[in-house]
């Protein structure tokens, strides 16, 4: 059941990141702010990989690794799972 949620998620950032990518924000041309929307980080485990802590702004779709919208992600990569440490 984890390994499904974990798939979603990442499917979900995916489709976020590729929402970014397509969608024109429109700070340059009039007044766009940004509706930041809080991801909290998942830590990586034995077994399931993890997400780091970003914001996504709801407007444009764009991904930022602060609160301010000012440091924009190219894309939200996961954590790779730790293995398993004997």
């Amino acid at each position: 059941m984890k390994k499904k949620v974990v798939i979603g998620c990442l499917a979900a950032i995916a489709m976020i990141a590729c929402a970014a990518g397509f969608s024109a924000c429109k700070e340059e041309g009039g007044g766009h702010t940004h509706i930041a929307s809080h991801h909290e980080a998942i830590a990586a485990t034995c077994t399931e990989d993890g997400m780091p802590e970003y914001w996504s702004c709801s407007e444009c779709g764009k991904a930022f690794s602060d609160a301010e919208c000012t440091e924009e992600l190219s894309v939200v990569s996961p954590i790779p799972a730790l293995g398993t440490i004997w």
